[in-house]
């Protein structure tokens, strides 16, 4: 596995939960249930897919990203 890709730990740990429709959001726009969104970068449909640092707590990735359909209060189900 690899290190943290902001403060270079090794203490990075990958979840990976089956969350079938049950995921919820909230947020500046409202409140979300549903399944999980793509374009959020922590998987999709079913599965929260992600890895995070135990050190400093960022979520593994490329960020920033777009403004996602939950946010535009568009449902991807």
């Amino acid at each position: 596995m690899k290190n943290c890709q902001r403060c270079n730990s090794a203490r990075v740990f990958k979840v990976q939960a089956h969350a079938r429709d049950s995921f919820f959001a909230e947020g500046p726009f409202g409140y979300y249930e549903g399944y999980v969104p793509y374009d959020i970068g922590i998987g999709g449909n079913d599965d929260a897919l992600f890895e995070y640092c135990l050190d400093c707590g960022q979520i593994q990735g490329k960020f920033p990203l777009p403004v996602s359909e939950m946010e535009k209060g568009k449902s991807e189900d």
